[in-house]
């Protein structure tokens, strides 16, 4: 069987990382895979960049479609891509000699909703997001109704105005993608009951984990990783951190932020902040304690180290699919705090591996982190989650079935 990756970026996000972790397990398993991407940062020969009249395209239709979304005034800055203007990517796809073409994040007009329409081998497509059902938005704005559950015949909030992108696009998708025949997954059951409700409802769907090396990210000794990453031994070290962790609004650095104050008169001196994804905190004197700042961290040796070296990871996002943090933490032996929302119940165990706390509660945010802080038996019931659940070759697995069965529907 040859299976034939497409993603945005080969390693960069989270999207990203699921596809590349995917990918090599596929070789280890023997399959001819091959990955392409319009951002390549790796150097496997398995992966290939788009040739450069493609990335061309891409980096032009990308400046127009920033500009076009900028049509419509919406203050809460939902990320958008419209996928409208052609690259002529599916050309090269279909000469490719692949079994199975596997979408994974496509957008930032990398090809367009047409193009995708003329693929011409059988589809699987990871959904990492909303975009695919919804019209331009990757998430649904959480201030105002889920419109693409009525076809977005309801009506914008009334501060948004301009260019009705979210209709417009989602129209044009059921138009060009009426004839199709995706074979969606998706790596929570929430992002799954999404689906059901939109226009994509009759495709066949279901739901398979995010997977994880769990050779990689594994428990290791505190004092160790500690000495190695330049750490305090004498601290209670709490963890956060994502792309752009403090630059995207979606991942809830506020909510973190306050969060921390209210922990601030339990602890006092006790805690320190640890940070990745970022250089350096913005306002950081709003931090009531000491913080590490250590930046981008790609290399997952490294990024194993700093969950085994703190005590607790937080993720207060406001929308997340399945977030390959928390999965990573809880390999690590790392227990976890965030929001009860999209599919962190997926993965944290309220009071078991972790705690989930009332979506944008700050207090109860900090009330999580106390009880994380008070157990002490938490770790290998976060590492056992992960080997249930999220084992990259019990995955890939689940992969190589889906596969089959896409193949003899054909």
């Amino acid at each position: 069987m040859k299976v034939l990756t497409v993603n945005f970026s080969d390693k960069i996000g989270g999207a990203a990382m699921v596809a590349y972790r995917l990918h090599n397990q596929l070789l280890k398993e023997g399959l001819e895979a091959s990955f392409l991407a319009m951002q390549k940062n790796s150097k496997e020969d398995s992966i290939h960049t788009a040739p450069f009249k493609f990335r061309l395209r891409q980096s032009i239709n990308n400046k127009v479609s920033s500009s076009l979304l900028k049509l419509e005034s919406n203050p809460r800055h939902i990320f958008k891509s419209l996928n409208y203007f052609s690259t002529g990517l599916h050309k090269w796809i279909n000469q490719q000699d692949a079994d199975v073409v596997h979408l994974h994040w496509v957008n930032a007009d990398m090809i367009s909703i047409d193009e995708i329409a003329k693929i011409k081998k059988p589809i699987v497509w990871t959904l990492h997001d909303m975009w695919a059902f919804c019209g331009a938005e990757h998430y649904v704005d959480l201030e105002t109704p889920s419109r693409f559950e009525d076809n977005y015949s309801s009506s914008r909030a009334k501060d948004i105005s301009g260019v009705d992108w979210e209709k417009r696009m989602c129209t044009y998708k059921q138009k060009k993608w009426k004839d199709c025949k995706f074979h969606f997954v998706t790596p929570s059951y929430w992002l799954n009951n999404c689906l059901s409700e939109s226009f994509l409802r009759d495709h066949p769907s279901c739901v398979i984990r995010n997977g994880l090396d769990l050779g990689v990210f594994k428990p290791s000794d505190i004092v160790e990783v500690r000495n190695k990453l330049g750490l305090p031994l004498n601290k209670k070290l709490l963890g956060f951190g994502a792309i752009k962790a403090t630059g995207d609004k979606r991942k809830g650095y506020d909510y973190l932020v306050k969060a921390l104050h209210f922990l601030k008169e339990s602890f006092s001196e006790e805690l320190e902040l640890v940070v990745f994804g970022a250089d350096a905190l913005p306002d950081k004197g709003s931090i009531p304690f000491k913080s590490h700042c250590l930046g981008n961290i790609y290399d997952e040796a490294k990024l194993s180290r700093i969950y085994c070296a703190i005590d607790c990871f937080i993720a207060p996002s406001t929308q997340e699919n399945l977030p390959n943090t928390l999965v990573e933490s809880l390999a690590c032996g790392t227990p976890s705090v965030a929001f009860n929302i999209g599919g962190n119940s997926d993965i944290i165990d309220h009071k078991i591996n972790g705690y989930l706390a009332k979506p944008f509660d700050s207090k109860d945010l900090a009330d999580g982190i106390k009880w994380v802080l008070k157990e002490t038996s938490l770790a290998d019931k976060c590492r056992q989650k992960t080997i249930d659940c999220f084992d990259i070759s019990k995955v890939t697995q689940q992969y190589l079935d889906l596969y089959e069965q896409v193949l003899l529907a054909k």
